[in-house]
């Protein structure tokens, strides 16, 4: 029972040091205050069962006090530097992963999602610019087209006399 005793008090000392470090709300606490004192009693009612047969004498909870004492008294101080060590090694392993993380995986996608809204965004203005343009075409084309009918009715000859559009001619200028 001294053992036991002990145990506690060293899970107990890391509880505070884990407590000391992170804050909870104190609902929190009160639930998790409770949650280690049940685990407590079990364990002790375990113990007991294990080496009494579960008969729970004066002298009994005596040893597990004085487990609990001696413990606080001797062994607390370093027990708690180690349980901070603990604490220190798991936080910075932590903070080391959470990088690793950010790094390998979150940066490249935010630099994939950039790189993909780039390549959407400029395929989209040159998909406009190309749109544009024959737009322009198409009404430039419309215009000339308005513009043969026009020159059917007033025809241009060419060099041989011959009556000849303004398409044709336009057509020639960029073939040859």
């Amino acid at each position: 029972m001294i053992a036991n005793g002990f145990f506690i008090g060293i899970i107990f000392d890391g509880y505070r040091v884990i407590k000391s470090k992170i804050t909870f709300p104190k609902i929190a606490i009160l639930f998790i205050d409770i949650y280690f004192g049940i685990i407590s009693a079990l364990l002790t009612f375990y113990i007991l069962m294990w080496i009494n047969n579960g008969q729970l004498r004066l002298i009994i909870i005596l040893i597990f006090v004085s487990g609990i004492t001696i413990y606080y008294l001797t062994m607390s101080r370093y027990i708690v530097r180690l349980w901070l060590k603990f604490y220190r090694l798991v936080y910075r392993i932590y903070i080391t992963l959470k990088k690793i993380i950010y790094f390998v995986i979150i940066k490249p996608l935010i630099y994939l999602y950039k790189l993909i809204l780039f390549i959407l965004s400029s395929l989209g203005v040159a998909l406009y610019f190309l749109f544009e343009t024959v737009k322009k075409i198409a009404f430039f084309i419309a215009k000339l087209t308005k513009l043969n009918k026009i020159q059917k009715k007033f025809p241009l000859k060419n060099n041989n006399g011959e009556k000849e559009g303004l398409l044709v001619k336009l057509k020639k200028l960029f073939i040859k």
